[in-house]
């Protein structure tokens, strides 16, 4: 972006803001920057106003910093369960999952024959409990459960674990629409209008029922991806509009119908939003597949979205984003009660010689390796969990690292 242009936005930026409240302070992945509520405006269910200027939130410092440290840690593996193969869990408390189980204990689904069961797990005890509830597991939360199975057509379930489900035949009514965050029935959103060279809505993120829906758009200007040849006839990417891209308008609606607004970068984009319980909080993801039509690569952050408005940002590293830019790696990010972990996934045909591979933790200013990494966190946010595929089996054997109490550090 050009001088003139960072000025003409800026000073259209300060007069539109002029009167509202906005706290930043910036820092890096120990202590990220941290908006206060600073644009709530009140919907009227309609398109928002196509953004007059932006400005490029700037890299963070300590994320610029962090370098691979070449060190690993290692923590210690306790296994719970072995020669099952389960879905991902839906937590109901700390240490108890519901799953569908495929295969475990002398069963087998079969798909279109025998659908899966729907087990709960207790990771402390390693008992598995058959509830009743067949199909693949959709979602659980205070109680109710949805489900999904194929007989000779798919049939949705819903309703209360313990108490006879719904049946409903192919699909959910054709008003009501399924909120996975709280596991309810809900009259499908109406949906809003995309006006002739006004903005356009990409997607939206439900969340809870009690707190409402996450909202990007594209603005009116806006490059695209799509698939084509070059000059020589050979297939690949190309970018159709203007090299110089503005960012996504991202809000977050409360049921009160109030606005507001999570500024992003141009280039960024939500993967998905997952609710932490032990923060209270949802956790905006960013996709960072690094295919994105923008000459260069602004910096990105992941973000904490509190239930007051507050929203802290984390500056993804520079060494992994500069890895995205030349197509070496998918960067990868999650979080737990000591912070976020960062991780890049090799996909370069290059042979990875630096394993560079796997996930890393932020430790005295560097980028250390974890060796044994467990999956997502669970509630507690500190222990996560992983699987391990037996060998010549389809079956796996399930464990959980406690990232809380520390682990043992090589050199």
């Amino acid at each position: 972006m050009s001088t003139t242009r960072m000025r003409f936005n800026m000073a259209w930026r300060a007069l539109l803001a002029m009167g509202a409240l906005m706290l930043s302070v910036h820092a890096g992945a120990d202590a990220p920057a941290v908006v206060g509520v600073s644009n709530a405006v009140a919907s009227s269910a309609v398109a928002p106003a196509q953004s007059a200027a932006f400005e490029i939130i700037p890299v963070d410092p300590l994320a610029a910093k962090l370098k691979f440290s070449g060190k690993t840690k290692t923590y210690k593996k306790t296994f719970y369960l072995r020669g099952y193969s389960l879905s991902e869990p839906a937590w109901m408390d700390d240490h108890r999952y519901l799953a569908a189980m495929h295969a475990g204990d002398g069963f087998e689904a079969k798909f279109g024959e025998i659908p899966p069961k729907v087990v709960m797990v207790d990771t402390l005890t390693g008992k598995v409990e058959d509830t009743g509830v067949v199909g693949d597991l959709m979602c659980y939360s205070e109680g109710r459960i949805a489900t999904s199975a194929q007989g000779r057509e798919w049939t949705m379930y819903f309703g209360k674990l313990g108490e006879s489900l719904q049946a409903y035949p192919k699909n959910f009514p054709q008003d009501q629409e399924l909120n996975a965050k709280s596991c309810q029935l809900v009259p499908v959103r109406k949906r809003l209008k995309n006006e002739p060279g006004g903005p356009e809505l990409v997607a939206r993120f439900p969340l809870k029922v009690e707190h409402g829906t996450i909202f990007a758009w594209k603005p009116a200007s806006y490059p695209e991806l799509k698939i084509g040849r070059d000059e020589y006839g050979r297939p690949g990417f190309y970018r159709d509009g203007p090299a110089e891209m503005p960012p996504l308008h991202v809000y977050w609606e409360q049921p009160s119908g109030k606005r507001i607004d999570i500024p992003f970068n141009p280039g960024e984009k939500i993967s998905y939003v997952s609710y932490l319980p032990y923060e209270k909080a949802y956790l905006i993801w960013i996709d960072l597949s690094g295919t994105q039509p923008i000459e260069g690569l602004f910096p990105r952050f992941e973000r904490l979205l509190y239930l007051d408005g507050t929203v802290k940002r984390f500056g993804v590293p520079s060494v992994i984003l500069d890895l995205v830019q030349v197509r070496k790696v998918h960067g990868l990010a999650k979080y737990s009660r000591k912070g976020f972990e960062w991780g890049a996934h090799w996909k370069s045909r290059e042979p990875d010689s630096q394993h560079i591979g796997g996930f890393y933790e932020v430790m005295n200013g560097e980028l250390v390796k974890i060796e044994s990494r467990g999956g997502g966190a669970g509630p507690d946010g500190c222990r996560e969990y992983g699987k391990e595929q037996q060998l010549f089996s389809k079956r796996f054997d399930f464990f959980y690292i406690d990232v809380c109490k520390g682990g043992v550090r090589h050199g």
